[in-house]
């Protein structure tokens, strides 16, 4: 007998999100031929009654397509392996269904890392040609004119006086993939979230007063804060960079970095997680929470990891760079 039952109607955002499933499954990297072959793999889905055929890619295409590029994080994280230039648009569907939750974990992991790598790729390239202008100026004094106009570029972009060189530097820099890695997984739960799913936003970065953004389910009368939502899981991690980079509440995560450069030493998570009280209304317990993260799942372990230098493709759906 036929099943007669209807689903629930979906909200614009959940229909917004089905569209986007297909994409949960591409890397924005890796060849044609490689996403091609992972779909090969599985039996041609059959949508249900009601059900988008867009929203029933699955987590398998992914774990496919990165067994077919040998991307083994348990080697990555033993420093055995660098990581593929490979960038997830979106969280799969069922992400949620992965019962071990280890093997959710690492998969969440092996899907973030690579873009917060990218991200701090490009911003090391430019800190270094930051660091080259600044020696350049204490020896020389006057800059060149494109000097000034890349300083004046990287000022605009990072809200700092392109004079005040100190300022810049404190604002272009990296942050820990171990941290990016904890508070994605503590703001999207391990990517499962509806913020994650539905807006690509993992980093409950909030909008207030632009009707933009998604509202939450339940929150206090006399708040009107959404979740910022995003294209693609690339635009919400350069977000996140550039909010520790330059928002006034993380002057103390800014300033702490600065100091343990000038002390050559190490950017790890746990340590710059302290200063990050006010990232959240928990305070220094979620400070506490985010060390534990850390600590717990050996994210630190991927903070020496770094992208792959071989190509594997075109990229044909990047996000513009702010």
């Amino acid at each position: 007998m036929q099943n007669t039952q209807h689903r629930p109607s979906r909200t614009a955002a959940q229909k917004r999100c089905a569209a986007k499933r297909i994409a949960a499954a591409l890397f924005l990297a890796g060849g044609i031929a490689s996403i091609g072959a992972a779909f090969s793999m599985l039996p041609p889905p059959v949508p249900q009654h009601g059900e988008d055929v867009a929203s029933i890619v699955r987590g398998t295409v992914v774990r496919n397509t990165m067994n077919e590029l040998t991307y083994d994080i348990a080697r990555v994280r033993a420093g055995e392996h660098d990581v593929p230039n490979v960038f997830l648009a979106a969280l799969p569907a069922d992400l949620a269904d992965v019962r071990i939750a280890a093997q959710r974990k690492d998969m969440f992991v092996a899907m973030i890392l690579p873009l917060v790598l990218r991200e701090n790729e490009e911003i090391a390239a430019n800190r270094a040609r930051l660091m080259e202008i600044v020696e350049r100026s204490e020896s020389e004094g006057k800059l060149p004119a494109d000097d000034r106009l890349w300083l004046a570029a990287m000022a605009e972009r990072y809200d700092a006086d392109p004079a005040n060189l100190a300022e810049l530097s404190r604002r272009l820099d990296i942050v820990p993939p171990s941290l990016a890695l904890a508070q994605a997984a503590e703001e999207s739960g391990w990517g499962t979230s509806r913020f994650a799913n539905e807006g690509n936003a993992l980093f409950g970065q909030r909008v207030y007063g632009t009707g933009e953004g998604m509202a939450p389910a339940s929150r206090a009368a006399d708040e009107s804060f959404r979740v910022r939502a995003y294209s693609d899981l690339g635009g919400a991690v350069r977000s996140y960079i550039h909010n520790l980079n330059t928002h006034p509440a993380y002057a103390s995560f800014r300033k702490e970095r600065a100091k343990k450069r000038a002390a050559d030493q190490s950017l790890t998570g746990h340590a710059l997680a302290e200063t990050l009280m006010r990232y959240s209304e928990r305070g220094i317990d979620y400070v506490k929470t985010l060390q534990s993260l850390i600590r717990a799942n050996r994210l630190n372990d991927f903070d020496k990891a770094r992208l792959t230098d071989k190509a594997l493709g075109d990229r044909f759906a990047e996000t513009p760079r702010i």
